[in-house]
């Protein structure tokens, strides 16, 4: 075996890359579809070249691909592929050498550097194996599973007397061919086509007594053991460097009579040998020493178009995949399911619904017989003679039973021969046909149910109106007594013995295709579009659809002796485990898993049919029957061995905002990030419909969320605190069910929600509460200390107002004792000269009481408007005044006195002159004013005028009276409502200065002495 062509050691890193393979469906464009599913994975799907050079299956079944532009992993959806470009650790990235050491380690190198070793690492890294790239001597190779270091033998044999040279030892070491039994031991050949034994535990160094020499020779491994033979068919084989022996399977030697054409290739972990003849592909298997060759693909046509530099086969999955030069990797798998069909030019002729099977491995349908082994005996029908396909019965007498033009036709045993045929004319094509457990046969068309009685047919009911719109599927003897009923519009019931259907269906809604009875003589009803149902205790209950709700076109179910259900669909067929369901329906199973099958295994369409009766059938070998659109589909259910998604989970990456993380460690992440993103794959070679990966966050209340199809989970901003992501997928098996995998990590949270911020909050609250406690005191002590005073305020206004009232009921006794003593004096002296006084005098002195009096009465009006105004709650009652006619009415009032005193008014006040005011109190205020005027002038006139100035109005009383000093205006100027001693004249103005404030008014006094008196009161206009 050439060194140069089949090892290389090289340099390699993991990289971050990652394509998903865009072809996951077979490719029509290759050949061996009858035969295989086979696959084509390239550049234009995932690939990164198209010049895969090797293959590996790790211990974890993910595939391993070497190219000249890089390594890839195939998880069997998606491709990692990992170069220079992505991983800094890549020098080169032709690659062409993976190998693996004894304890399962992917080892890689590179063109780059010969002498340069690296690993794969559990995390799916790539490291430099740095203990291994500082071994000088060193064999790695493609096709064998371990890593040989040649430095303890050098150790050993470096001391002098030991019996090998050490240069003929450096040669042994640096040959080009060479078979890695085990980390220990490898077997060379030398410069001379000699083959040597090297073990470096026990250091032995030794030559293998070989038969022959030169070319023609082909080596191997299987089990430990060195096997080498020549074309010539001489056999060598040595075990621990010691010749043994093993005997030669007949089939192998007479494959190796024809060496000329064969292709020997060590497939991965050099204990798989597969052998190419011509398009043929053979595994050699060694098993009680008899070394055997058996044929594993068999006129593999795809292989005329590729070059094919490695072999990989997967025994258990019966999957070969094949490393070609220019196209890339094709997986090529055997199909465990046959379709049987028509070689007609016409399409429906293979659009099967009921069928039959007959003797001699045949099939009865509607266009003909089909041979199952012998395709050349197929047979179909003439249009005229073709029975109606829904329905095909069986007789007890083996007879076969039939429908044709609305008529019930009998055939003989295989069809050969039509026996008789039933007078009654039906209402349409016979749709089911039954025999129930008192061997009474029970026949239903669209809307009508019948029965042979006497070796007749008759109607049991014709044209059943609920029918006739919703026609019937098909019959169930559900019981001795009941048939079960199933129409498009739910399932009825017929009682036997009082033959009476039921008036409404007990599974209402929906449309029943297929009843059926399990083993165990549970009962199933099989809907188009609402999935299917399981009967119990009176009760349906409805079973879940798969992911993609294929189930919810179901057709009919088989089951076999495993323990699972069969059932077919519009859109494949699906595999269950009868016990699962049934543990759904009482509460023990909350999570179901449906195996999918669709045409990659040997169908020629997904869409299977129903509405037929039978929809299915079972031979005596075991073998299912299933209709479809395009052909009949037929399988042994115990020979299929459904590939399961039971391989372990595993973490790609772990990114928080882009930057990559190791998912092994829990992670305080901070609490402003964006998104966590999650690569989660799991190596799994079937259908992606299989593989059910969920994942749910600790936070989610339990419910499970599925993986996108590309793997990735995101993440995004979450409140901080401790999680946990856990990621589970459904392994398909009754025991380990789901695989698991969790990453717990931590958000940190703000500033703001941390303890420490939270201590701290409730330290500044406390002093807080604290502070505003202490205010709070202060406050309270500073609204005492103010009440306190507003208290000793208001008593010693209380306390003033007191003596304020004292001092005006004296000033007010004092004002008015003068005019009532004068009162009484006059009256006094009226009454005491009555009769002296003549008229004149009497007038005068009548005249003086009456001006006391009035001016009583005034001043008792005056003081008690004037009081009201010092109460709370005292209002003005503003309005338009006409000055011109309110100043007359006063003067009007002075009329009568002033003419007596010999005094006249003088009015100045523009017509028109309004003020906005309270007329009551400014009526008081002016007709003071005039009072005073009046009172204390003894000649002459008083002026009175109104005017605008400024923005005001000014009233102003002008007399010629004696008028008052300077210190006279300046106490009445300063007279304020606390002042009380004021009498007379004083007590007046007090009136004016008080009432005039009231009125947000302004008061004026000009006066002299013996030069009259102005006082003027403005306000704002």
């Amino acid at each position: 075996m050439s060194r140069k062509f089949f090892f290389l050691f090289y340099l390699l890193a993991i990289s971050i890359g990652c394509a998903e393979a865009q072809n996951g469906g077979s490719d029509p464009s290759l050949p061996d579809r009858n035969d295989y599913d086979i696959k084509r994975y390239n550049s234009e799907n995932g690939l990164p070249q198209n010049s895969a050079t090797g293959l590996l299956l790790d211990k974890n079944d993910f595939l391993w691909i070497t190219t000249q532009n890089g390594l890839v992993r195939f998880d069997g959806r998606r491709f990692r592929i990992y170069d220079k470009s992505n991983t800094p650790a890549i020098r080169s990235n032709r690659f062409s050498v993976i190998g693996e050491s004894s304890q399962g380690e992917v080892l890689l190198g590179s063109s780059f550097d010969p002498a340069g070793i690296y690993k794969v690492e559990p995390d799916y890294s790539v490291v430099t194996d740095t203990t291994r790239t500082r071994i000088p001597h060193k064999f790695l190779h493609i096709n064998a599973k371990g890593f040989f270091d040649c430095t303890p033998l050098f150790n050993y044999y470096a001391s002098a007397g030991k019996g090998i040279d050490t240069a003929f030892l450096k040669d042994l070491c640096s040959s080009e061919t060479f078979v890695i039994l085990s980390d220990n031991e490898i077997v060379v050949r030398d410069s001379g086509n000699e083959w040597y034994y090297l073990n470096n535990v026990s250091a032995e160094v030794s030559k293998l007594p070989v038969g022959f020499k030169g070319g023609g020779d082909h080596v191997f491994v299987l089990h430990g053991i060195f096997c080498i033979f020549s074309d010539s068919g001489g056999w060598f084989f040595f075990k621990h460097g010691r010749e043994t022996a093993l005997r030669v399977d007949k089939g192998l030697t007479d494959l190796m009579k024809k060496a000329h054409g064969l292709n020997l290739i060590i497939g991965p972990g050099g204990d798989q040998v597969i052998i190419r003849y011509r398009n043929d592909i053979y595994q050699l298997n060694l098993d009680n020493n008899l070394l055997s060759t058996e044929r594993i693909f068999q006129d593999l046509k795809i292989l005329d178009k590729i070059i094919a530099t490695s072999f990989l086969y997967d025994k258990k999955n019966q999957r070969l995949f094949i490393a070609t030069v220019t196209t890339g990797v094709i997986v090529v798998t055997k199909r465990l399911f046959r379709t049987l069909d028509f070689n007609a030019s016409d399409p429906l002729d293979n659009a099967f619904k009921a069928f039959l099977l007959l003797p001699q491995k045949k099939i009865l349908t509607a266009s003909g017989i089909l041979d199952r082994d012998k395709e050349n005996n197929n047979h179909l029908f003439k249009e005229d003679m073709r029975p109606d396909g829904n329905c095909f019965y069986r007789a007890g007498d083996r007879s076969i039973w039939v429908s044709r033009d609305k008529r019930l036709h009998y055939y003989d045993i295989d069809f050969s021969r039509g026996i008789a045929v039933d007078s009654l004319l039906l209402d349409s094509y016979i749709g089911s046909i039954i025999e129930d457990s008192r061997h009474v046969i029970w026949i239903s068309t669209l809307s009508s149910l019948l029965k042979i009685a006497d070796g007749k047919l008759q109607y049991v009911f014709n044209r059943h109106p609920p029918f006739v719109t919703h026609n019937i599927e098909s019959i169930a003897a559900v019981s001795p007594s009941q048939l079960w009923i199933a129409s498009r519009d739910g399932v009825y019931t017929y009682d036997i013995a009082k033959d009476s259907i039921g008036e409404k269906p007990i599974l209402p809604q929906v449309y029943a295709r297929n009843i059926y009875r399990a083993k165990d003589n549970s009962i199933w009803v099989a809907t188009y579009g609402n999935g299917f149902y399981k009967y119990q205790r009176g009760k349906f209950t409805a079973l879940p659809a798969d992911a993609q709700n294929y189930l919810s076109t179901a057709h009919t179910f088989l089951e076999d002796g495993s323990g699972f259900f069969w059932i077919t669909t519009n859109h494949g067929l699906f595999r269950i485990r009868k016990k699962d369901l049934d543990d759904y329906t009482i509460g023990r199973e909350d999570s179901l898993y449906y195996y999918y099958i669709d045409k990659s295994s040997g169908f020629n369409t997904n869409e299977f049919n129903g509405g037929c009766n039978p929809a299915s059938q079972t031979d005596d070998e075991g073998n299912f029957y299933f209709p479809s659109l395009d052909g009949i589909v037929y399988f042994n259910p115990g020979r299929v061995h459904p590939e399961m998604p039971d391989k372990a989970i595993f973490v790609d990456h772990l990114f928080v905002d882009s930057v990559r993380l190791d998912y092994t460690k829990i992670h305080a992440i901070k609490p402003d990030f964006q998104q966590i993103i999650v690569d989660i794959t799991t190596p799994f070679y079937g259908l992606e419909e299989n593989l059910k990966l969920e994942y749910t966050l600790d936070s989610a209340g339990g419910k499970w969320y599925p993986v996108n199809k590309d793997g990735r989970i995101t993440i995004n901003r979450l409140p901080h605190g401790k999680y946990t992501l856990s990621v589970r997928k459904h392994n398909g098996s009754a025991g380990n069910r789901f695989a698991r995998i969790a990453i717990a990590f931590e958000v940190r949270p703000h500033w703001y929600n941390t303890w420490v911020f939270y201590a701290l909050l409730a330290l500044v609250a406390g002093s807080l509460l604290f502070l505003l406690i202490r205010l709070r005191i202060k406050i309270l002590r500073q609204q005492n200390l103010r009440l306190q005073m507003k208290v000793d305020e208001r008593t010693s206004e209380l306390e003033q107002s007191t003596i304020i009232k004292e001092r005006l009921l004296s000033v007010i006794m004092h004002d008015m004792r003068s005019p009532l003593f004068s009162q009484a004096l006059l009256i006094d002296h009226l009454h005491a000269n009555l009769h002296k006084l003549g008229d004149q005098e009497l007038n005068e002195l009548f005249y003086l009481l009456k001006d006391s009096n009035n001016s009583i009465c005034q001043f008792s009006t005056d003081f008690l408007a004037w009081y009201d105004s010092q109460k709370q709650g005292f209002s003005i009652k503003k309005e338009n005044i006409a000055l011109i006619d309110l100043i007359e009415e006063t003067t009007d009032i002075y009329k009568d006195i002033a003419f007596r005193k010999g005094l006249y008014f003088n009015l100045d006040i523009p017509s028109g002159l309004m003020l906005v005011s309270d007329r009551n109190i400014l009526a008081i205020v002016i007709r003071n004013l005039v009072d005073n005027a009046v009172k204390y002038t003894a000649s002459g006139g008083i002026g009175i005028s109104a005017f605008r100035k400024n923005g005001h109005i000014r009233i102003q009383v002008k007399d010629t009276g004696q008028g008052m000093t300077a210190l006279k205006v300046k106490e009445i100027r300063a007279i304020n409502e606390k002042d009380t001693n004021t009498t007379g004249q004083a007590f007046g103005y007090r009136f004016i200065m008080e009432l005039v404030r009231k009125l947000n008014g302004e008061v004026d006094i000009e006066s002299a002495p013996a030069g009259g008196t102005t006082v003027a009161v403005s306000f704002t206009a």
